[in-house]
């Protein structure tokens, strides 16, 4: 590629399949040697704002979902069940995220990467965790350094990150985001917005890799990309 890729993936952990999104992006970030811009949003903006309903308040949408993430658990590799506590308001865990994406820390995007990761794991994992609390976020956040030796945080660090939801700035960054998505025409999560040789495309979904591919000109070798490394 003359000039590199460069994809902004959109998502929300409340979404099971910006996890499957999130996944597979991070699986073709060096298979395509892409420029991978990781955006948290707020889907209950995009929600608002594009007039869309989440699929669990369509009951024949409801009733799919579960067979549809059994079916994608299996293809992908990634534990995926329905939440006791699901739909939950995940605006104060997108701004935690957004938060670390604007820290100063170190290795903020291991930390965002895993954090995320954490947060769909207790989530969507079986763990019955309501991740759209504080007292969740907490939870998580032990999980979190339960699994990450590599990358831990101390307790000071994560409730100076904490503290810092309340941020007006951070809401106003995360809000500008989801502004932004909105205003492209985004309805979901995720939303994929790939802009390769001064064209730019958005996708909406998990199941879109294979045009994304197409428009950058890559191979899509299904979802286990470092298979073929």
């Amino acid at each position: 590629m003359s000039d590199k890729t460069k994809i902004t993936f959109y998502y929300d952990v409340v979404s099971p399949y910006s996890y499957i999104g999130f996944e597979m992006i991070l699986r073709y970030e060096n298979f395509w040697n892409i420029d991978l811009d990781l955006q948290p949003f707020f889907l209950g903006g995009i929600m608002g704002a594009s007039g869309n309903s989440p699929p669990a308040t369509v009951p024949a949408k409801a009733m799919h979902l579960t067979k549809d993430l059994r079916r994608n658990s299996k293809y992908y590799g990634i534990n995926l069940e329905t939440p006791v506590f699901f739909p939950t308001n995940t605006i104060k865990a997108m701004r935690f995220l957004q938060v670390i994406k604007e820290s100063s820390l170190e290795n903020k995007r291991k930390v965002l990467i895993q954090f995320s990761r954490s947060f769909w794991e207790c989530y969507w994992g079986g763990k019955e965790i309501d991740i759209g609390t504080v007292e969740g976020i907490t939870a998580v956040y032990k999980y979190y350094n339960e699994t990450n030796e590599d990358c831990k945080l101390s307790d000071e660090v994560f409730n100076q990150l904490l503290e810092k939801i309340n941020d007006n700035n951070i809401k106003q960054i995360l809000k500008d985001h989801t502004t932004v998505a909105a205003e492209q025409g985004c309805f979901g999560a995720p939303w994929i917005v790939v802009n390769y040789n001064g064209n730019q495309e958005e996708y909406f979904g998990s199941d879109r890799f294979h045009l994304i591919a197409q428009q950058i000109n890559q191979p899509f070798v299904g979802a286990h990309p470092q298979s073929r490394l």
